[in-house]
């Protein structure tokens, strides 16, 4: 018997992107781990410090490091089980969390919600350096963290499956873990971590808000997410703009421009999910299309 989709872990096939993002984050991550101790002993520039974001790499321009530290997870001095237990929790929430992310809202809006929330957390990061002892951060943790915000707001009534047993929302899920990240890091005075982890939520909160026009599962602040969207809506509509406007299939991702192909792909959307996972230019145009049908 298939799994109600509240239920659901992960895609149906995971998007090649996704594939790609695990592979290279795990593979330079691992490569890291087992030659850092020996490059370290040769007096050599290890793949933290190159990849790793750091002070002194970006005052030696190493701009790319506002990117590549997100590929490579922190080393303490070599392969351990914390840092594959590490590793290993990250990665699988990526799959779950970013195909699932991507599934609803396309690759491109997906790829820039990862690497912007990285550059914007990356550049707290550098600048909370200043004030500490030469260190290296890295690790994919702050754009998973967007990830994990949008990805709430976008599946706000998702239960999941304690123990595969005890339904529970997801929302409370998600909040368990932030909290629990953020007391960790605080308790061991690790005020970098916590504080880049806090703005990768709040991306991903602003993310989904203004980029995605979706409000957040929390009842305290739907008020002003919906006077945010209130302002967002257009005072006019353009009729040439929505004919020719490209829809896209949320399953296969091919561009649909036949009305019944529209259709049909609108209404299996909310059979899944509800009339709330359409864009308010689908469900005009879902409208037009109905108003023509009746004149037939």
């Amino acid at each position: 018997m298939t799994p109600p989709p509240s239920y659901r872990v992960g895609t149906p096939s995971t998007p090649k992107v996704i594939k790609i993002l695990v592979l290279i984050t795990t593979l330079v991550s691992l490569i890291a781990a087992i030659t850092d101790p020996i490059f370290t002993h040769f007096g050599w520039p290890t793949l933290q410090t190159i990849f790793g974001l750091s002070l002194n790499g970006i005052d030696h321009f190493f701009l790319w490091q506002f990117i590549t530290y997100l590929f490579i997870h922190p080393v303490t001095y070599s392969l351990s089980i914390p840092f594959v237990i590490h590793l290993a929790f990250n990665m699988y929430l990526l799959w779950v969390i970013g195909g699932l992310t991507m599934e609803r809202i396309g690759i491109k809006k997906f790829l820039c919600l990862y690497f912007l929330a990285a550059v914007a957390c990356g550049l707290v990061a550098w600048g909370m350096m200043f004030n500490s002892p030469p260190l290296v951060f890295s690790g994919s943790s702050t754009a998973i963290y967007a990830l994990m915000m949008t990805w709430l707001m976008i599946y706000s009534d998702v239960d999941l499956l304690l123990f595969f047993l005890i339904p529970f929302k997801a929302k409370w899920a998600v909040v368990g873990i932030f909290l629990i990240n953020l007391l960790v890091d605080l308790s061991h005075s690790d005020f970098l971590s916590a504080l880049t982890y806090f703005t990768a939520i709040l991306f991903g909160y602003f993310f989904g808000l203004f980029i995605l026009g979706l409000k957040s599962p929390f009842k305290t602040l739907q008020k002003f997410e919906g006077f945010i969207l209130h302002l967002k809506k257009p005072r006019k509509t353009n009729y040439k703009t929505f004919h020719q406007a490209k829809i896209y299939d949320f399953e296969t991702g091919e561009a649909i421009l036949d009305d019944d192909e529209f259709m049909d792909s609108c209404l299996a959307r909310i059979s899944l999910y509800g009339e709330d996972s359409l864009t308010w230019k689908e469900k005009f145009r879902m409208n037009r299309i109905s108003r023509k049908k009746k004149k037939k």
